[in-house]
């Protein structure tokens, strides 16, 4: 007796082939789809890096030169004078006063010492130098100060974006960071060569020692320059004070183009991501109040400095 052959199901060779083919097609698709979306990704994740780096660096550059000039106290919410200091202890003649802290007061800076109703009449308290704790002033006191009679400063520097500013050097000073007391200097630099680093470094006024930096704002910057449209007046002069400089050139408004290269092509065009930010006119808040001062012809809102002392004296 003879076994008969029986069918058993499966796929023929034809048919395997055909779905192995079918089967390649799909996976090559969804790998080709998988590569253009990590090139996607990665081409905005490049250009994203870039424009939040630069965001980030004309936040900070517009607010501290908007407050380039400002003293080291200012007022409060109801428009009252914050005290920069208090005396430590109580003077009755003199021209030397011992104080509770002397962090954001320069040579040269006029003070207002005590309150409205025994005031110094004699008129401006001009620092002469500052030694530890004590302030020795130009003039001589005519009336007696208790302890924690409190120490002012009004007005603004004329100078708070400084004319040792260049093309590829931003020099400002002030309380840039409205703190209260604290004067500090500010220098924002291009790179020396191209690529390069945009950096900022903060100077203490006084001691002229490095308080932070260099630090990068943004790496590879390809183009950099700072412009300075509008200053006014280019000289001037504050009356009746005892040291230098009693000339003054105030910048009103700074400008700066950068331009950021990438550090790889862009996986998409193969090329490199360029990117140019410009600001044309970014004005100085406390400035714009001297310029006024100046323009009524009232320069007793203005405040000096002594360029012969602390960070000063170290500038070019």
């Amino acid at each position: 007796m003879r076994l008969s052959a029986r069918k058993q199901p499966g796929f023929s060779l034809m048919e395997l082939t055909t779905s192995l083919a079918i089967f390649l097609v799909v996976c090559s698709a969804a790998m080709w789809a998988m590569v253009e979306a990590q090139r996607r990704f990665r081409s905005m994740e490049i250009r994203t890096s870039i424009q939040s780096k630069m965001r980030g660096a004309f936040e900070l550059l517009a607010q501290e030169i908007g407050q380039a000039g400002l003293p080291g106290s200012g007022v409060d919410a109801n428009g009252m004078a914050i005290p920069l200091t208090t005396l430590s202890a109580a003077v009755s003649s003199g021209s030397t006063i011992t104080v509770a802290s002397t962090a954001a007061i320069i040579p040269g800076e006029i003070l207002t010492l005590d309150n409205p109703n025994n005031q110094e009449a004699s008129a401006p308290l001009q620092v002469k130098s500052i030694s530890g704790s004590t302030i020795t002033f130009y003039q001589t006191l005519a009336l007696s100060h208790a302890v924690g009679a409190p120490v002012y400063v009004m007005g603004v520097f004329p100078g708070g974006v400084l004319s040792s500013s260049t093309a590829s050097k931003l020099e400002l000073f002030g309380d840039v960071k409205a703190l209260g007391a604290s004067l500090v200097l500010v220098e924002y630099l291009c790179p020396s060569t191209f690529p390069g680093a945009f950096t900022r470094s903060e100077y203490d006024v006084q001691s002229a020692s490095l308080n932070n930096g260099p630090t990068t704002l943004v790496d590879n910057v390809t183009a950099c320059t700072f412009t300075y449209p509008s200053t006014f007046p280019s000289t001037g002069a504050i009356s009746g004070l005892n040291t230098s400089p009693t000339s003054f050139s105030m910048v009103t408004s700074v400008g700066i183009s950068l331009t950021v290269q990438s550090q790889t092509p862009d996986p998409i065009t193969g090329q490199y991501f360029s990117y140019t930010k410009t600001f044309l006119n970014i004005q100085p808040r406390n400035i714009l109040a001297a310029n006024n001062e100046v323009t009524s012809g009232n320069t007793q809102e203005l405040q000096p400095y002594d360029s012969t002392k602390g960070i000063f004296a170290s500038l070019p």
